[in-house]
């Protein structure tokens, strides 16, 4: 999307970023479902680059095996599909391809297609939307600081805030088109996700690459310097309370990640063993 110092921009992001030191490590379905979203857009990528239908194939792959993987990434389709309208200046070629593409996978997905109505009408558990909203941005927090700091130690919160408002901002206002594009559509599905309420701070990690990509090839790409700087160090003051929070192990909003589960295994399994009832209602706990 924009060189080679974006590549450099990303990959550095990714490598010190706090929330995927938490769930990015894991052997979960949340973490596979980022791999699947990455590999599908630089399939995607590599398609704009140069159309070909050897070169749309990995991207109806990619599009298979994320449906299979996660019913709220046909979402991820959708968002794509609206970026091939809009790159390929709705083309005649555009319309059977997307067609085509929407057909197979409804085809494919037969077998789970009926769990998915059932999702849809069941729907998540109702709760006032001002809830749903206050949920959706402590999830948007958590992805750029992790759940290492909670929100309610209000010096580092509001300082992460700013600096998490002031990077998005500066990507949307200098960020180029593609950059822009790929943040809209983050913001998009966020949005989705909170209003369906279906968000927590697991299920951000399907949608973040979005996020990590804009914000990488802005720190490339933009034309004014003080914006690249301003960028860069709001990333670095909340990156840099996101570690403090994983170092200092006082401040987590999520005690999960810091319980002694070695020693409360050990308490359980002699317990157990002796003949009693153990009850509980951590995953963490049972794993």
């Amino acid at each position: 999307m924009a060189g080679e110092r974006a590549r450099i921009y990303t990959l550095i992001l990714l490598l010190l970023w706090p929330y995927g030191f938490h769930f990015a490590r894991l052997a979960g379905w949340y973490s596979f479902t980022l791999m699947l979203v990455a590999l599908l857009t630089l399939a995607y990528l590599r398609y704009v680059e140069h159309p070909s239908p050897r070169n749309w194939m990995p991207v109806v792959l990619c599009a298979l095996a994320l449906v299979y993987t996660n019913y709220y990434g046909w979402a991820v389709l959708g968002c794509l599909g609206v970026d091939v309208l809009l790159r390929f200046k709705w083309s005649v070629r555009t319309w059977p391809l997307l067609l085509a593409t929407g057909a197979f996978l409804m085809l494919a997905t037969a077998p789970i297609m009926r769990a998915l109505v059932t999702e849809v009408r069941v729907g998540a558990d109702h709760v006032p939307v001002g809830s749903a909203i206050a949920t959706g941005v402590h999830n948007l927090y958590c992805l750029f600081v992790s759940e290492s700091v909670a929100p309610w130690f209000w010096v580092p919160a509001i300082a992460a805030g700013v600096a998490i408002a002031g990077a998005l901002l500066i990507v949307l206002v200098y960020g180029e088109a593609p950059a822009r594009r790929f943040l809209l559509y983050f913001a998009a599905l966020l949005a989705a996700m909170t209003l369906l309420q279906i968000g927590s701070t697991k299920r951000l990690m399907m949608i973040s690459p979005w996020l990590i990509l804009a914000i990488g090839t802005t720190l490339a790409t933009a034309t004014l310097p003080s914006a690249r700087r301003l960028l860069a160090g709001a990333l670095l003051l909340a990156g840099a309370i996101g570690w403090f929070g994983i170092f200092s192990r006082k401040l987590y909003a999520a005690p999960r990640w810091i319980e002694p589960w070695e020693q409360v295994a050990r308490d359980a399994a002699e317990l157990t063993g002796n003949g009693g009832i153990v009850i509980g209602n951590n995953p963490s706990f049972f794993f």
